[in-house]
């Protein structure tokens, strides 16, 4: 049976332009703009009597380019996106493609279709900085996600708080559009999360590596323990943290005598015994390789900060 936009509109549509406070981008990013858009079958797109912002109006035959970011979720119905980076690619329920500032683009329902397209807008310095780091690639523009609701929720918070815009809103509507931005990033590069085998296991390894960071570690044990091979451990780790095992358990080790430095009286020798490292020598070795400084002398500086307050 064939789809139609009609039969399906599930939220009230809705867009908004919002102003950008001097010091709006303090917080890493701005949102500027949101809205929820349903295309029926048959109308053009995109509607020229909608009120958007003359540089922000195009046709599919000239494209456009913008300076901000967009993070467009298709919620129903199908059509298409192309940018010069990835080439024409098809979308529909489910799908998510990214706006990438000074990237030609253009997207359109199917015209038999129609679509319902849910944006936020944003700039900012986070965002840039992903796009720099290749954490977000134009090349990789489209994200196929399927249903996904806490995506959904993180959108929808999004368009309440630029409808009601409570007081503080532009901070909160920042951190909203960012977690947008990760929830993508996160469904993209980990398709399954922790609902995979896989993913359950690491969820596993973190809780005992949690649970056992004042204990030497070993992969092999964990691994055993898991019901996993070693390179399977360490290979599913490292996508879903970023980190080894190995490295995530030393952070863990170095965080915990950070914080004994920080609130106790330990010596370093004591927090070396209770933290499973072989030596306070040991201690002092790791813990200057990871911050650049000994124990004694973050411990002096913690103080210093706490008699004084942050220079």
């Amino acid at each position: 049976m064939r789809f139609s936009i009609q039969k399906t509109i599930r939220m009230q549509d809705y867009f908004t332009y919002l102003p950008l406070a001097e010091d709006s981008l303090v917080w890493g990013a701005a949102v500027t703009s949101t809205g929820v858009v349903t295309t029926p079958a048959g109308v053009d797109y995109p509607a020229r009597e909608a009120g958007h912002p003359a540089d922000h109006l195009f046709s599919w035959d000239t494209g456009r380019v913008l300076d901000c970011w967009q993070v467009i979720l298709i919620r129903e119905g199908r059509g298409w996106f192309e940018s010069a980076p990835t080439g024409l690619r098809a979308v529909g329920k489910g799908s998510v493609f990214f706006v990438f500032p000074g990237v030609w683009h253009r997207y359109a329902p199917d015209r038999d279709v129609g679509w319902v397209e849910s944006w936020v807008e944003m700039v900012g310095a986070v965002p840039d900085q992903l796009w720099r780091s290749q954490i977000l690639d134009p090349g990789r523009a489209v994200c196929h996600l399927g249903e996904q609701p806490e995506l959904t929720e993180a959108v929808d918070r999004c368009h309440l708080l630029a409808q009601n815009r409570p007081p503080g809103y532009a901070a909160q509507l920042a951190a909203a559009a960012l977690l947008v931005m990760a929830h993508v990033v996160a469904l993209r590069d980990f398709p399954g999360g922790a609902t995979s085998r896989m993913g359950g296991v690491v969820q596993r390894a973190m809780n005992l590596l949690i649970e056992r960071c004042g204990q030497p570690f070993q992969i092999r044990n964990l691994a055993r323990e898991l019901g996993v091979c070693e390179s399977h451990l360490r290979r599913a780790f490292k996508a879903h943290t970023g980190l080894s095992p190995k490295q995530y358990s030393a952070d863990l080790r170095l965080r915990r005598v950070r914080g004994f430095l920080q609130s106790t009286s330990l010596t370093i020798a004591q927090i070396a015994d209770r933290m499973g490292y072989s030596s306070p020598f040991h201690l002092s070795s790791e813990f200057k390789k990871r911050y650049g400084c000994s124990p004694r002398a973050w411990r002096q500086r913690y103080v210093e900060i706490g008699k004084d307050g942050p220079q």
